[in-house]
């Protein structure tokens, strides 16, 4: 019989795990690895249970060396303000890491090493474990017979011909904003199909698989639904995370593999269509087909109350990433939305949660509510302040239990820039090793007293521009527990479309004269089209790196134009200089020197 302690070293400072005195007071503060420690010698005296204490995170050369004494012939934790603490036979420690890049020779010696490598155990056991979930033997047809038999045995038959041959192609030829593992391929790609099964509409359905009624159709037909599910999602877990421009190089060696090993019918669409602007339809009377995004697009009404950057266009773009945001967040798995800056990551995901954070008279069980929280995180976020304003935006259901409001059954924690905390001096982010461990565990160590707390019906979703420019890689311990989408930049198209329709639907809500109406499709035209020839021609060099030009610019440009009233412009004239003033503001205000200027 054995009991587990695990705690992440790194989502904590020194003091806070070894103990500290205060300096002011000269008061010793107890840390939470020699509490731990201390408990489990006291437990010990009455049982003789094994009580395994897990350091699941990162391995640095200091917190290290203080077990030096723990891991030889000694037994012993040394503390700073005297206290020797004796393990005994009883205890035993596990340290869960990703690499030994910093531990050092006299820590490694003292330890029993084994390396896992990724193929040791791959993904196949995994996803013949979600099979056995999602689709037991046990469960029969009116006839006696297995009801899931033809939907096992197809999807054994996709998952082992194709899915390694899509994981090794991104691996080798496409590029990823925020690099993932094969194996999180394979969880998002399972994760998509398990949302689509489950979800109908948006109201969990009753019965085990959801919203799709297996037992009505037949074996012909129960193949042809699990292989649409299967092509949809596997287009958008494998092939979702790579940058934009590798995307229809993905799409054509998808479509060759489909051919080689003759199974056309997975493709995705017509011929005329690309893959990525088909989806599975799950709802209504086109269910269980491929229909095009441009069928779900909303319409654009403007808001004068809303705020400027609050606004959402909706494009193709938006209804597709709305909506995986929206059908993981409902089966509770996280997403990971990177892209370049301005390109609608947080806009995207705010108004998803918004929408789903709306309250409804239906107080049906199976009715899905959320609350949401935000934290943005910066170079100087600590993992204290992540971990207080997470408990704050919290309810306490027990001494030891946090979770969502009570007229909520999910709470989303929505951490935005997640990669801008400043990386330590060995390569650790206190704020994600904390955010790690409560996705792990579901759960934290309160600071004072180092009390275990369980937080029920949370998730976390995130997102961030890729690495650089002060931005850091994540560590992928922390990545593969999310759905990564890689958002595109617009182009000149989906531009023009986005700011028309709010520069036309200003100027018709405070009734603009017809003659300043008649502009706005040409001041959209010029202020996309300057954008471009900016990109093009004005690159950052090492004496003018602020030369970065993103979407963001434009939108600055159109909030200036919407900052005006109908009473002060009733000329073209007048609209035609407050554009040359707002574009020069923008664009022009940030060149630097006699040869930029007159550009």
């Amino acid at each position: 019989q054995t009991e587990t302690f695990v705690m992440n070293p790194k989502a904590i400072t020194m003091g806070e795990l070894y103990g500290e005195y205060n300096l002011l007071s000269q008061e010793w503060t107890d840390g939470l690895a020699s509490g731990i420690l201390r408990n489990n010698i006291r437990l010990s005296n009455t049982t003789d249970i094994l009580r395994w204490t897990v350091f699941d995170g990162p391995i640095d050369a200091v917190w290290i060396e203080n077990m030096n004494t723990v891991l030889d012939d000694n037994c012993m934790l040394c503390l700073a303000n005297g206290e020797r603490i004796k393990l005994n036979w009883t205890m035993r420690m596990l340290f869960e890491v990703e690499n030994l890049d910093e531990a050092s020779p006299a820590t490694v010696s003292r330890l029993g090493v084994i390396y896992v490598p990724p193929k040791a155990v791959g993904w196949k056991p995994l996803v013949q474990s979600w099979i056995d979930k999602m689709f037991p033997n046990d469960v029969v047809d009116s006839e006696g017979e297995p009801l899931f038999a033809s939907v096992r045995e197809q999807l054994n038959l996709r998952f082992n011909t194709l899915v390694q041959e899509c994981l090794d192609f991104r691996r080798k030829q496409c590029s990823e904003p925020v690099v993932t593992s094969d194996f999180n391929g394979v969880h998002s790609l399972l994760s998509i199909m398990e949302s689509i099964i489950k979800w109908d509409g948006g109201e969990r359905m009753g019965g085990k698989n959801g919203g799709i009624d297996w037992s009505k159709k037949p074996t012909v037909a129960r193949k042809e639904m699990i292989d649409k599910i299967f092509s949809f999602s596997l287009l958008w877990s494998v092939g979702g995370s790579v940058c934009s421009n590798d995307r229809e190089k993905f799409e054509v060696f998808l479509g060759d593999l489909y051919e080689q090993n003759q199974c056309e019918e997975l493709s995705l669409g017509s011929g005329r269509d690309s893959f990525y602007d088909v989806f599975f339809n799950s709802v209504g009377k086109q269910k269980g087909t491929f229909q095009k995004w441009i069928d779900i697009l909303q319409t654009f009404s403007y808001d004068a109350n809303m705020p400027y950057f609050d606004l959402v266009v909706p494009t193709i773009d938006t209804t597709r990433y709305s909506y995986f945001a929206e059908t993981l967040i409902r089966n509770k798995q996280g997403v990971f939305f990177t892209g370049t800056t301005g390109t609608g990551k947080t806009a995207i995901l705010s108004n998803v949660l918004g929408q789903m954070s709306k309250t409804s008279e239906d107080d049906d069980e199976n009715h899905f509510s959320s609350a949401y929280m935000t934290i943005n995180f910066s170079a100087q976020t600590s993992s204290l302040i992540t971990q207080t304003t997470i408990e704050n935006g919290l309810e306490r259901k027990k001494k030891s239990l946090l979770g969502p409001p009570r007229v909520n059954k999910i709470m989303t924690i929505f951490v935005d820039d997640v990669n801008m905390p400043e990386v330590e001096e060995y390569g650790a982010q206190a704020p994600i090793e904390l955010l790690r461990q409560l996705i792990d565990t579901n759960g934290m160590y309160e600071r004072e007293e180092w009390m275990w707390r369980d937080i029920a019906d949370t998730i976390v979703c995130t997102a961030a521009a890729p690495p650089g420019g002060g931005r850091s890689v994540v560590t992928a311990r922390f990545v593969r527990h999310f759905n990564v989408f890689c958002v595109p930049d617009s182009s000149e198209v989906t531009m023009n479309k986005i700011f028309s329709s709010i520069i036309d639907n200003f100027m018709e809500a405070f009734d603009f004269p017809f003659e300043v109406k008649s502009l706005s499709s040409g001041l959209v035209s010029a202020t996309v089209e300057l954008y471009s020839k900016i990109c093009a021609e004005l690159l950052p060099t090492p004496a003018k790196i602020h030369y970065q030009f993103n979407l963001r610019d434009v939108s600055k440009v159109f909030q200036g134009i919407l900052m005006i009233k109908s009473r002060q412009c009733k000329e073209s004239v007048t609209m035609g200089h407050l554009w040359l003033h707002e574009a020069s503001r923008v664009f022009g205000d940030r060149l630097v020197d006699e040869t930029d200027n007159p550009w």
